[in-house]
This record gives C-alpha cells, structure tokens and sequence, in this order.
C-alpha cells in the first residue's frame, strides 16, 4: 500500500498444462487501501523489485473451484 492507499496483491497458482503442471502469477489491485480488490490479472512472473510493505506467505493449496476461476480470467 501507498500513502494514498493503493496497493498490489501478488499471488501463484499451480494450473494443469499437459501431463503436469505450471506456476501462474496473478496480480490484484485495490484503490480504497484494500477494502475492495479487482479481479485476477494474469503476470508473465513474480515482479524482480517490489517497493511498500511486502509480506511472503506460505504457499498452500488452493481449492479446485479457485483454481478454475483463476484460469478462466482475462488478462
């Protein structure tokens, strides 16, 4: 978040691709310091610098009907 209370949300999903599978990144924004979120935006990777607050999480599955909905989003 900014001092004006916009902010980033970065996120990865594990999608099938083929017999296997693959990371997708994911972006989110919000406007109203996080009160609301857009949909998913589909990032080609994990940004190489972040500025603010940045705070990993610990990866965990995600349920299958996430899953779907992330996939299905637009870019």
């Amino acid at each position: 978040m900014d001092k004006q209370g916009r902010g980033t949300l970065i996120t990865a999903a594990y999608v099938p691709a083929g017999s296997g599978e693959r990371k997708q990144w994911y972006q989110y924004s919000s406007n109203d310091w996080g009160s609301s979120w857009s949909e998913a935006r589909k990032i080609p990777a994990m940004p190489a610098k972040l500025s603010g607050i940045f705070q990993p999480m610990t990866e965990i599955p995600a349920p299958a009907w996430l899953v779907k909905s992330l996939v299905a989003s637009t870019p």
